[in-house]
């Protein structure tokens, strides 16, 4: 619950009494389990989350990676992507608000473990190109162009669907990413 108020209100319109009433605690027994107070609360939402997030984006790419077609691994990736970036709203929501007040060793730790999981979806796509019927091409950059297109879809649709200009489905325009992107790899 805490987290959803930090979402919503921010750090500094989220009061400690707000977070009680919200998990149904005591007022001062937060201080007992958080002597830091909702600053503690914040890093430690903040840090479970991407642990626990990125964790389970390792385990589901390991299972895309048993796929043969890359249309269908591309198409994975892209779901992949678009469900955690669904679930983590708020989380993402308290990043782009709150990351000054984040601590520097566990924002730079999130984002080695970000990199990770990028090298990884790298490797996978690398992994799964036909020299013989695909451009050559640096993998890096294919996945920036991959992945930045439905981050930009999902910012657009979900987080700003008010300023929206593509009213496509998820899937729709997935299945439609996909097809494009393979053109434009394919000989």
């Amino acid at each position: 619950m805490a987290k959803k108020l930090f979402a919503e209100r921010g750090y500094h319109g989220t009061t400690t009494k707000a977070i009680n009433e919200s998990i149904g605690m005591a007022d001062g027994l937060l201080y007992h389990y958080f002597p830091g107070g909702k600053l503690q609360i914040l890093h430690a939402i903040f840090e479970e989350e991407i642990d626990r997030k990125i964790g389970r984006i390792k385990q589901e790419l390991q299972k895309i990676a048993e796929i043969d077609e890359l249309k269908d691994v591309l198409f994975q990736i892209g779901s992949l992507l678009m469900k955690y970036a669904v679930r983590d709203r708020e989380l993402l929501i308290i990043y782009l608000k709150e990351r000054s007040l984040l601590d520097p060793a566990l924002l730079q730790r999130s984002i080695h473990q970000l990199c990770e999981v990028w090298r990884e979806i790298c490797a996978l796509i690398e992994a799964k190109i036909d020299e013989r019927h695909f451009h050559q091409f640096d993998p890096s950059m294919m996945v920036n162009q991959f992945v930045g297109a439905i981050i930009f879809y999902l910012a657009q649709n979900i987080y700003f669907p008010e300023k929206s200009r593509s009213r496509k489905r998820k899937e729709q325009f997935l299945c439609e990413w996909v097809r494009h992107t393979l053109a434009t790899w394919t000989k």
